[in-house]
């Protein structure tokens, strides 16, 4: 049993932001705590392990980080991988922008500031998630 040590940021599905203070106002992130995440997360487990049980997977074992972080889970393994994301955000405050990558780069900088992480200990073999810690 080896345990490896990721760190996840969740997804952003909201960002309020002042123009006329240039400040990010508020970030609304997909998941804001421990239990949120591990529930994601072992969810996303189960959904990888559903599929190789049928046959999915054919050609190659699944890995933990491509299907359960990359494809199935709703989180990031970086901050600029969250901020990169090409999914539909709403922002309010900026007109025009819809996606947080779009603002000037002093909001992405603030965005990132108050981005939530957590650092998630899983077993690299039963990919069971041992414990979780907010960063």
């Amino acid at each position: 049993m080896a345990i490896e040590t990721i760190k996840v940021f969740s997804h952003i599905f909201s960002v309020v932001v002042d123009k006329e203070t240039e400040k990010v106002l508020s970030i609304n992130q997909n998941i804001t705590d421990v239990k949120g995440m591990r529930k994601n997360l072992e969810t996303a487990v189960d959904t990888v392990k559903n599929y190789e049980s049928i046959g999915f997977y054919p050609m190659t074992k699944p890995e933990f980080i491509d299907e359960v972080i990359h494809n199935f889970s709703d989180v990031a393994l970086s901050k600029k991988d969250v901020i990169n994301e090409s999914r539909h955000q709403v922002i309010e405050g900026y007109i025009g922008c819809v996606r947080v990558f779009q603002l000037p780069d002093e909001y992405i900088s603030q965005v990132k500031d108050m981005m939530v992480g957590f650092d998630v200990d899983y077993d690299t073999q039963s990919w069971e998630i041992k414990d979780i810690r907010e960063i």
